[in-house]
């Protein structure tokens, strides 16, 4: 009579601890989706700021075509530059950047033989913001 329902606490013993096994796995998926979420979007910005160096670099058939790319912020308008090819590839830049939250990015290029290009890609992953710096040194061909 003193074992009836001991089956039953056994039962229910088994049962939690499959669902806290089953909501631990619940969770790192959801923590692996979102890393893998995070790592996708770092590799675009890394393509994206690494086509803009190549950008430049293909561009840059003079010293003042490569110094023309220099301040540019595709989040501010007023930054575009006044001459080819360094206003059209601003409009490109910022149309694909535009794709991606709070994206944008920034060139400096110092004019000094050879010109260090800085390009600098700025995102935004949930509450927290990103950066990918670009540093080469360019000659005009």
């Amino acid at each position: 009579m003193g074992n009836k329902g001991f089956s039953l606490i056994e039962v229910l013993i088994a049962m939690s601890i499959l669902t806290v096994g089953i909501l631990a796995v619940v969770s790192m998926q959801s923590t692996a989706l979102k890393v893998q979420s995070r790592n996708k979007l770092s590799a675009q910005m890394q393509n994206i700021g690494q086509e803009i160096v190549e950008r430049i670099l293909s561009n840059a058939s003079d010293d003042q075509t490569l110094l023309s790319y220099s301040g540019i912020k595709t989040n501010d308008t007023s930054t575009k530059p006044a001459t080819s090819p360094a206003n059209r590839d601003f409009d490109d830049f910022r149309t694909v950047l535009s794709k991606y939250p709070g994206a944008w990015a920034e060139i400096n290029v110092t004019n000094t033989r050879p010109f260090p290009v800085s390009v600098i890609v700025h995102w935004v992953d949930g509450s927290f913001n990103h950066k990918l710096e670009f540093n080469t040194y360019i000659l005009p061909h």
